[in-house]
């Protein structure tokens, strides 16, 4: 079913980088910031290898060494389809215009220079390494632009370019996944499910945290509710730059139960990014997850659950 899903975000992604060839005749996988950051193949890669991350993630399966491997794999058939479906849309008009919108006749009914050899897939995509230009343009509109030959060399160079991104967009597509999620310590066949509990700040961290660790030795069901309770009813206004977001998490499968915290920094545009080697993943007793999960499901019935 993951392989499945995998192929079906590939093809989507095939689809987004041809159909924008198509309409606006614009390469998406092609499109780099500052010449080396190859932007467009990141998110098209990241996009063709999320469904197959997706499905091994909701079967309960932690992404391992070969799920990445696949997940590249993906990647990498997506940039190859890429290539080939623009050839495989490329047509000449009656006027003698290469245009992507299946007017005229195939390309490969035609053949390069003066040979009588068919514009084949390999050939098209030999003499376009060949023979491509980069356009650029004044940032200050003074000079205008100007469009130079790359050449073959500087062709390979941005090839190779887009080849790493689709890779790393790939990787850094299932780590992101991966590290938004907590799977089960307990018997490694499910990730969490997450109930929020509360947030607070720095300055009432330490307090806040000697009650529960205090609590969760104890096994004292009552006391850990508590003060559970009590914090949820406090109205924190967060002012510092770093806070922590508390959750209990449970594993559908074998119904254990964890106290979540994590830890979440202000970055410059003020928004919050978490601190992932500060995340804190404790064991709790049946008996503290199923009087939380009673009380949130009293106090809050209907509220969203976060998988």
């Amino acid at each position: 079913m993951a392989k499945i899903f995998g192929l079906l975000t590939t093809a989507a992604s095939i689809f987004i980088a041809l159909l924008s060839i198509s309409l606006f005749n614009f390469k998406v996988h092609s499109l780099t910031i500052l010449f080396i950051i190859p932007a467009g193949s990141l998110a098209l890669g990241g996009l063709a290898a999320f469904g197959y991350y997706h499905g091994v993630m909701k079967m309960g399966k932690k992404l391992v060494k070969t799920n990445y491997l696949f997940g590249v794999i993906l990647a990498l058939i997506t940039m190859v389809g890429i290539e080939y479906g623009e050839y495989m849309i490329t047509y000449v008009s009656a006027d003698n215009v290469v245009n992507h919108r299946l007017q005229g006749e195939h390309i490969s009914n035609y053949s390069l220079n003066d040979s009588n050899e068919p514009l084949t897939f390999y050939n098209y995509y030999s003499n376009k390494l060949d023979n491509s230009s980069v356009s650029i343009s004044s940032r200050s509109n003074v000079n205008g632009g100007l469009t130079f030959e790359s050449g073959r060399t500087m062709s390979t160079f941005n090839l190779v370019v887009q080849g790493l991104g689709f890779i790393l967009g790939s990787l850094f597509g299932g780590s992101m996944l991966s590290d938004s999620k907590n799977h089960c310590q307990s018997c490694q066949r499910a990730y969490l499910k997450e109930h929020e509990l509360f947030e607070i700040d720095e300055v009432d961290y330490d307090s806040i945290m000697v009650d529960l660790n205090q609590s969760i030795h104890d096994d004292n069901v009552y006391r850990f509710s508590d003060r559970i309770q009590q914090q949820k009813q406090i109205d924190n206004e967060l002012c510092e730059n770093i806070r922590y977001n508390f959750k209990i998490g449970q594993c559908p499968k074998c119904q254990e139960g964890y106290l979540i915290i994590r830890h979440n920094k202000i970055k410059d545009d003020g928004t919050y990014e978490e601190v992932l080697e500060q995340r804190k993943v404790t064991y709790l007793s049946r008996g503290i997850v199923a009087d939380i999960l009673k009380t949130i499901g009293n106090t809050e019935k209907g509220s969203s659950v976060h998988f």
